[in-house]
């Protein structure tokens, strides 16, 4: 994988500020997020495809919102197990808390210490749980991405496979995801930290600044998803497409060459049937003659 082409890849559309900087404000403005979760999942596809740049373009705007947002009702679908447990914990907590404060219980104070020990594991399995999904959604919504249909998020043992492929990277581009991420929130907050000197202008700037840094950061991560995709699913990758590759929906298939036929010997042409020369007159022509 080519970590240093994912971090530069942003860079190389001669319109990246403009674009980036519309992140910023769709990162802000309330119920606009979910499109920039549908700009990466198409920037992975694109990357896969062999076009790394330019990036997308922000006229798509509505098919980028309503991509985010099913990509993040998926991501809750996959999370949804872990909110059921923690809130299961917390609810099984609140008779014992109740029972304890009103003292209706000598031994409210064990089971409280009890209840509480419980709540703390429940938490942890919940923890645990949301980590190993996190790791699995990642490529679940990289699958996703590579396709249209919502339903092919949760296709397990399609992305499974696509996992287990050689040397497809899929465990670099998560983990540099994160540092990505990481150094990326300590630029915006430095970033912000000095803006926020200036007073109001300072502040609004500062503000969706902040949001543009976060959109690179995730489009080089995005970047690297789509390094992985390209291994994992036979594409042409960042590089560029090869010769005689037909990207996806192209009408054009190219047509493996055909083994040489052998020749046949002509047909033998048909004797032609002539008419009988010694009938010359029809049954009606010679009734004709009798009259």
């Amino acid at each position: 994988m080519d970590v240093g082409r994912g971090l530069g890849a942003p860079f190389k559309d001669p319109a990246w500020v403009t674009k980036a900087l519309l992140g910023g404000v769709w990162a802000v403005v309330p119920f606009t997020g979910f499109a920039l979760t549908g700009y990466y999942l198409d920037y992975i596809r694109n990357t896969a495809h062999g076009k790394e740049t330019p990036l997308p373009e922000w006229s798509m705007f509505g098919r980028f919102w309503v991509r985010g947002l099913l990509a993040s009702i998926a991501v809750f679908v996959y999370m949804l197990p872990a909110f059921v447990l923690m809130v299961f914990g917390v609810l099984s907590f609140i008779p014992v808390a109740v029972v304890t404060d009103s003292g209706s219980l000598d031994s409210g104070g064990g089971l409280e210490a009890l209840f509480a020990g419980g709540l703390c594991l429940v938490f942890a399995l919940a923890m645990i749980y949301m980590v190993g999904v996190w790791i699995f959604t990642a490529a679940a919504l990289t699958h996703y991405a590579m396709h249209e249909e919502f339903g092919t998020a949760f296709a397990f043992g399609e992305i499974k496979r696509r996992l287990s492929i050689p040397g497809s990277a899929y465990a670099t581009a998560l983990i540099m995801s994160v540092v990505i991420a990481v150094v990326a929130g300590t630029v915006s907050s430095t970033v912000t930290a000095v803006l926020f000197v200036i007073p109001i202008l300072g502040w609004i700037a500062g503000v969706f600044i902040a949001g543009a840094i976060g959109f690179i950061g995730s489009l080089m991560a995005a970047h690297l998803f789509g390094q992985y995709a390209a291994r994992a699913y036979g594409l042409p990758g960042p590089a560029g497409a090869s010769a005689g590759y037909v990207p996806p929906g192209s009408a054009t298939v190219p047509q493996p060459p055909t083994a040489p036929q052998t020749p046949t010997a002509p047909d033998t042409p048909e004797a032609k049937v002539e008419p009988d020369a010694a009938v010359t007159d029809t049954p009606a022509e010679e009734d004709a003659g009798r009259d």
